[in-house]
């Protein structure tokens, strides 16, 4: 007598069923549309965390290999920006930098965002997505943080060249 096959599964593996949709989204262009969009501002908080544009190009060329290496865990977690966040920190620390002097700032990726948005005039929406936090959470910062943190409003011009006041 021959073994009757049982019906068909779906998927032997349970897990394959969540695993899946994740693999089909990491392809080298997910990838390659992230590092297109995440690029300057990196390399923005890396010069202000070395003081040094070849050190900081070095260590964002860096923190984009380890992040390749990782790109499926990075999608598949709550926020692939913070994740990917994290990376590039580690990443600045191991070349011997630190997150710098925070004063009155608050710790960690919101500190970041800080930075981003006045030292380097990151607009606040795309400073709290580079680095995964709410926008409000930015704002909130930014008002607790005092006139100090605040980054210096400039004339808004559509091109044009504000002319020298001692010229």
């Amino acid at each position: 007598m021959t073994a009757q096959p049982g019906p068909p599964t779906a998927h032997p593996d349970p897990q394959a069923a969540v695993r899946e949709p994740v693999l089909a989204v990491t392809s080298p262009l997910a990838y390659a549309a992230f590092c297109q969009l995440y690029h300057g501002a990196y390399l923005h908080y890396a010069h202000l965390r070395t003081g040094n544009v070849l050190l900081a190009e070095q260590a964002v060329a860096a923190a984009f290999v380890q992040l390749q290496d990782r790109w499926p865990t990075v999608l598949s977690s709550a926020c692939p920006a913070a994740h990917a966040w994290a990376i590039l920190t580690q990443t600045l620390s191991a070349y011997g930098t630190s997150r710098g002097p925070e004063g009155s700032l608050p710790p960690g990726r919101t500190a970041d965002a800080l930075r981003l948005h006045c030292e380097r005039d990151l607009p606040l929406e795309r400073a709290a997505e580079t680095v995964g936090i709410e926008l409000h959470m930015l704002r909130a910062a930014l008002r607790l943080a005092g006139p100090t943190a605040r980054r210096r409003e400039r004339p808004r011009t559509q091109g044009a060249q504000v002319p020298d006041p001692h010229g």
